[in-house]
């Protein structure tokens, strides 16, 4: 997530001065990677939620999938999100699962 933050010309210095021009990222690549984040995000915030030590974590399970499912719906229905296929096949999966 932390390279998402680094604005995209000094991200791209970066690495043309390490000499790693086949990762500069062009402002396609840029926006697939930040919807990427996005999507993994959603699931970062469930492992964590679910994963406490102190406290009984299976009550949490089905508002967590139900959050997961919303917040992809979500993302599905936003105009510019090139990743369709994957948040499509992420629903279907949860779907079918529960």
């Amino acid at each position: 997530k932390k390279v998402v933050d680094i604005p995209s010309s000094i991200l791209n210095s970066i690495l043309s001065d390490l000499e790693k021009n086949d990762l500069i990222l062009n402002s396609k690549d840029r926006k697939v990677l930040e919807e990427f984040v996005s999507l993994f995000e959603l699931f970062n915030e469930a492992i964590v939620l679910t994963q406490g030590e102190s406290y009984a974590t299976i009550r949490l399970v089905a508002p967590t999938v139900l959050g997961i499912l919303f917040d992809l719906e979500r993302e599905l229905g936003s105009s510019t999100l090139t990743l369709v296929s994957l948040c499509e096949a992420l629903i279907a999966s949860i779907k079918a699962r529960f």
